[in-house]
């Protein structure tokens, strides 16, 4: 509670400081204005140095006043800029910013520093990635890269801490909505980098990395959710005559950058399938074994849309399936669920994309409810006969 509370304070003191200062700001001196732009992160450093020394067992002191500092340099950059007329983007800004809370990361260590570091370099990253700017030099893989030691140490350290948590829907989040920003001359094929990195995060969420009782895992649910979705998107014939995908040649893969982006991360999926040895286990990362059957569906789509589109259909409804199996076989209700709701949205998409009539529609309906009842039911009656049998 003190820890969560001096992140709070830090952040309403900092916001504070800022409304104060910014009410009076047109009739202060410039020479005045330079001096407060630097006051909070002088006050912020003052803070972060009682807390290096005089506090050293003190979380909430570290969090609370890297938190500040952090905020403080923003604004101080801000400030700056806006008294010396400094031109510049918001890419720039973010960047700078970003750089100069890389080192409090790693001098405190804060996790709501890291937080917010992951937070800054994901705007920056869709700011000149996305951008007017996007012709310019973009550090985003840089910035990551020099966050991922510091995350990697909290997996070991605190793997079941809060802030871990949000550590593990943050990271591949981040990553998911910045890969778009890879495609150059052929961006249809990003659909198929997305299915590759959707499939590398189902493996991420399974390997020693994440523990395996942890619920609500990040990775596993925006992997099952991204392939899901895009095979759903595949199940469509109208998605790949809007896709363009006659233009493409397989040894496009070979001669694009999007081509290389998806074959590298394929092969650091197939070489952690295989150092982590969950290939042996094939059961447990079925959906990033999918992406690699929807990859081949996808190559297929190049040249017969319709033979291409009747196989992701068939492989949506295998993956719904595996997983009602899965999850009456484990009593996880969770699991059970996915399944159902992934046959629900196929059956959902065909509603849309058929001519059948409303009577038959309506009849896979009710049989798709009532399933959803009978596996529940049946699910809990279940676990409930085993703690009965357990309690006695």
């Amino acid at each position: 509670m003190l820890l969560i509370f001096g992140v709070l304070g830090a952040l309403l003191v900092g916001l504070g400081v800022v409304l104060i200062v910014a009410h009076n700001w047109d009739t202060l001196p410039q020479w005045a204005k330079t001096l407060l732009a630097f006051t909070p992160v002088l006050l912020g450093q003052a803070a972060g140095a009682y807390a290096l020394f005089s506090k050293k067992e003190s979380v909430a002191w570290k969090e609370a006043s890297a938190t500040f500092l952090v905020f403080a340099i923003g604004a101080c950059i801000s400030l700056i800029s806006q008294i010396y007329h400094l031109p510049g983007s918001m890419a720039g800004f973010l960047l700078v910013w970003c750089l100069l809370t890389l080192p409090i990361l790693y001098i405190f260590p804060s996790t709501m520093t890291s937080l917010l570091y992951w937070i800054g370099i994901t705007a920056y990253g869709v700011e000149q990635g996305y951008g007017f700017r996007e012709t310019d030099p973009n550090y985003y893989p840089l910035l990551l890269g020099a966050a991922l030691p510091f995350y990697y140490k909290m997996t070991q350290e605190k793997p079941l801490a809060n802030a871990t948590r949000f550590h593990h829907w943050l990271a591949p989040l981040s990553a998911t909505i910045l890969l778009g920003t890879l495609a150059n001359t052929h961006g249809e094929l990003m659909t198929i980098a997305y299915v590759a990195l959707f499939g590398a995060w189902y493996w991420v969420g399974k390997t020693t990395l994440i523990p395996a009782n942890q619920t609500f895992n990040g990775y596993v649910v925006i992997g099952t959710l991204g392939l899901v979705s895009l095979l759903t998107a595949l199940t469509f014939r109208d998605f790949w005559v809007n896709l363009f995908f006659e233009k493409i040649t397989v040894a496009d893969l070979f001669t694009t950058r999007e081509g290389w982006v998806i074959l590298t991360i394929y092969l650091i999926t197939a070489m952690g399938l295989y150092v982590t040895g969950l290939f042996r286990d094939w059961r447990s990362v079925l959906p990033t074994l999918a992406s690699l059957a929807i990859f081949f569906v996808l190559l297929i789509g190049l040249h017969q849309i319709v033979f291409a589109v009747v196989l992701a259909n068939l492989l949506l409804l295998g993956l719904g399936i595996s997983n009602v199996w899965k999850g009456i076989q484990q009593d996880h209700l969770g699991i059970l669920n996915i399944g159902l709701l992934t046959i629900t949205a196929l059956i959902i998409a065909r509603f849309f994309d058929t001519d059948l009539s409303f009577v038959f529609r309506g009849v896979l309906f009710v049989m798709v409810g009532i399933g959803f009842f009978a596996a529940n039911y049946l699910t809990i009656q279940k676990e409930k006969t085993c703690l009965i049998a357990v309690y006695k």
